[in-house]
């Protein structure tokens, strides 16, 4: 039996056709709720730091936690990306090598990453961290904007500034020079500082290229402070974020032959 154009037995309702409604959530059906860009990653080195892990899945994260207990790494880190391209980026890179240890990469959900921030509190792993990044992150995937640097002094800058002469630059350029670097500081006419010169500029290298990570070295800890306020300015299209580092972390750089 029909009825108009309709059969009232054995009628198989067929999916809607978005090309012919126009609307792939027609009919008051809610688009699905963004993943959040979060994985997780097992098997580190338990020397590991944040920028081994940036460099090891080529995109710029948001946030990495590395997981502890007890104080010591674990071998397990969050990292929060900026968006589902870079979450599938760093899942190509799943049961690949980093250095000698062979890493696995899954999915991972606000609630664990969370946790595992919750867990970085406890151990007080957030009183020296240098990431500060929750401008980049305004709770587009259902989160919250966040900011998870150290504590900062009145002048807003990081507590563990004073006393260091020596600068880590991240998020430069991947065709970067010693040269642009020295130029970046010595044209900002505003800090009154020394020139800087290339013998106190070192930029970190990966499989022969420039990584995005650099030290610079100044005079003085004051000169070094008055550095920092060019953190978070742009070099070309490039966002530079500028932390406080020691000279153990020159040298752990220096002792893998990455200069």
């Amino acid at each position: 039996m029909v009825m108009g154009d309709y059969p009232v037995s054995g009628y198989k309702r067929s999916r809607i056709d978005p090309d012919m409604y126009g609307d792939a959530y027609g009919y008051g059906m809610p688009p699905p709720l963004p993943v959040f860009p979060c994985v997780k990653l097992r098997g580190l080195p338990f020397d590991v730091t944040d920028d081994d892990i940036r460099m090891f899945l080529g995109v710029e994260p948001i946030d990495v936690v590395l997981c502890k207990r007890d104080g010591r790494l674990t071998g397990e880190a969050f990292v929060v990306l900026s968006n589902p391209m870079h979450v599938e980026m760093a899942l190509a890179k799943n049961r690949t090598y980093l250095g000698r240890r062979y890493i696995e990469i899954y999915r991972a959900k606000k609630t664990d990453y969370y946790r595992g921030v919750c867990a970085e509190v406890m151990e007080g792993g957030m009183s020296s961290r240098g990431y500060s990044r929750g401008a980049d992150y305004d709770g587009g995937y259902g989160g919250s904007s966040y900011s998870r640097g150290g504590p900062a002094s009145s002048s807003g800058l990081p507590l563990d500034a004073e006393g260091s002469t020596i600068l880590k630059l991240r998020g430069l350029p991947f065709s970067v020079s010693d040269e642009d670097i020295c130029n970046w500081f010595n044209d900002d006419t505003t800090l009154g500082i020394s020139p800087v010169v290339k013998d106190n500029v070192l930029v970190v290298m990966e499989n022969g290229r420039p990584s995005g990570v650099a030290f610079v070295e100044f005079p003085t800890p004051q000169e070094a402070t008055t550095a920092l306020t060019k953190n978070r300015q742009t070099m070309g299209t490039r966002y530079v974020e500028i932390f406080a580092a020691n000279r153990s972390d020159l040298e752990r750089y220096k002792a893998r032959g990455g200069f």
